[in-house]
């Protein structure tokens, strides 16, 4: 399949209903699935004891993301598989790994169900009821857990797919790595030094401390600072991320 093909099935999945979304999807899976199949494998030789088939699961995941985020206008830049690749192994890395959001802890889910939940909206707020009832009708999961896991999963950017660079002293370095395509490194530190100029203490102290300070303060150290725990510094961090996400994808920046 070449090129101009390839985002033809990509803006019918992004811009279709969901007849078209699913039609589309199917194809390209069948096109791309010995690809990811072959991720998965490598990756799986690095781990012991993982399971393959959830692995396969979480990397279809990864796959769906990187279609409904490809970037149709910026196609000659970058290649779907290239994109795609970067959703996928974010997907693996953080296989088996606690999601946090907000500061309570997602349990894991069935692989499909995020999969539709990313189908049926690019917005949480315009999933109506009766497709999270459709949904949990469909995997037998009660309606109060979909609605839990369309919040965490489709509110914003999470975690597990938007990773960060990561040092041994903490679990977030900078955001962006090299792995994201096209992105204005400049636009980026201007709108975070915005962001944080906008917060309150402690926050706008920790951020700064974190992501603008020439030698970046350790999260034990500011936990010491203000008499607060590690982990809700850490929180703290992780919550001012999805938000710097969402307004960087307001902007169009990333």
């Amino acid at each position: 399949m070449n090129q101009k093909e390839t985002v033809y099935l990509v803006e019918q999945y992004q811009k279709g209903d969901r007849a078209v979304k699913s039609k589309a999807s199917n194809k390209l899976w069948k096109i791309y699935q010995d690809w990811v199949e072959a991720i998965v494998g490598a990756n799986a030789k690095k781990r012991r004891g993982v399971n393959k088939t959830e692995m396969l699961s979480e990397a279809c995941v990864g796959f769906m993301k990187a279609l409904e985020h490809y970037d149709l206008n910026k196609a000659n830049e970058c290649s779907l598989k290239s994109y795609a690749a970067f959703w996928i192994n974010g997907a693996l890395i953080n296989y088996k790994k606690v999601q946090i959001h907000n500061g309570y802890v997602v349990p894991r889910c069935p692989a499909a169900v995020r999969t539709e939940l990313f189908i049926a909206s690019n917005d949480r707020n315009s999933i109506s009821n009766a497709s999270l009832q459709n949904i949990a009708s469909t995997y037998e999961i009660p309606v109060k857990r979909v609605k839990e896991l369309e919040m965490f999963f489709c509110s914003s950017e999470n975690v597990s797919f938007d990773k960060w660079e990561t040092k041994k002293d903490s679990d977030i370095q900078y955001p962006f790595g090299s792995n994201y395509h096209a992105i204005d490194a400049k636009k980026v530190l201007n709108v975070i030094h915005s962001f944080v100029r906008k917060q309150k203490e402690p926050i706008s102290v920790v951020l700064h401390s974190r992501w603008l300070a020439d030698k970046r303060t350790p999260l034990k150290t500011l936990a010491k600072r203000f008499g607060q725990s590690y982990e809700s510094i850490r929180q703290i961090e992780i919550g001012a991320y999805n938000s710097l996400i969402i307004e960087l994808k307001r902007l169009a920046i990333i």
